[in-house]
């Protein structure tokens, strides 16, 4: 969602994050977390195969809940040098979290009968939150298996744009190499391009 781009924008320019600031995303977070946790449970109740219709980044819980958590960490690693092992910890996340968003929906479907026969041992809550954390490893996992395998990045659909020499070509090809740097890990290799 683009508010969260912008919001991560403005707090990086114009906030200036101290302790009280952190202090106070932590009690919105709690707040909005257990707000969104108690309708989550309350629309479950009232339909179970709809519940999943509130997880999503335009509603203010959600939103609000991921800006405050952005203020906590950054606030938290302004007082500490970071270890290196750490450090890897969090790109290894961040290059991670593409494939758990792409592949959250589907893990949701698959991990659906492990749900309700926990539940009556632990309670909705604990279920609920048992159940998120194991769709997050089983993404997480599945995103580590696929980056294992090889891949040539290709472009089509733009014959005559690129190969006519001209503006428009040479637009496009700076935004794909561009494109390229910015969102794959490792490299690619650029057969046509150089």
């Amino acid at each position: 969602c683009a508010n969260y781009v912008f919001a991560g924008y403005y707090i990086e320019k114009y906030v200036d994050i101290n302790k009280t600031i952190a202090f106070l995303s932590g009690i919105i977070w709690g707040g909005t977390i257990i707000l969104q946790v108690l309708i989550t449970e309350a629309s479950y109740k009232v339909d179970s195969s709809s519940y999943l219709q509130l997880d999503n980044c335009i509603f203010l819980t959600i939103t609000t809940s991921a800006i405050a958590i952005y203020i906590i960490v950054k606030y938290l690693f302004s007082l500490f040098e970071m270890p290196m092992w750490l450090h890897s910890i969090i790109l290894l996340g961040g290059s991670l979290t593409f494939g758990i968003y792409l592949l959250g929906d589907m893990m949701i479907v698959m991990l659906r009968p492990m749900l309700n026969p926990i539940e009556p041992y632990v309670g909705i809550f604990i279920a609920m939150i048992i159940y998120e954390i194991c769709v997050f490893i089983a993404c997480a996992l599945v995103t580590i298996a696929l980056k294992k395998i090889p891949y040539i990045c290709n472009i089509t659909g733009l014959g005559t744009a690129i190969e006519n020499k001209g503006l428009l070509s040479n637009i496009l090809l700076a935004f794909y190499k561009i494109s390229m740097n910015v969102i794959f890990v490792k490299p690619c290799h650029q057969f046509f391009l150089n």
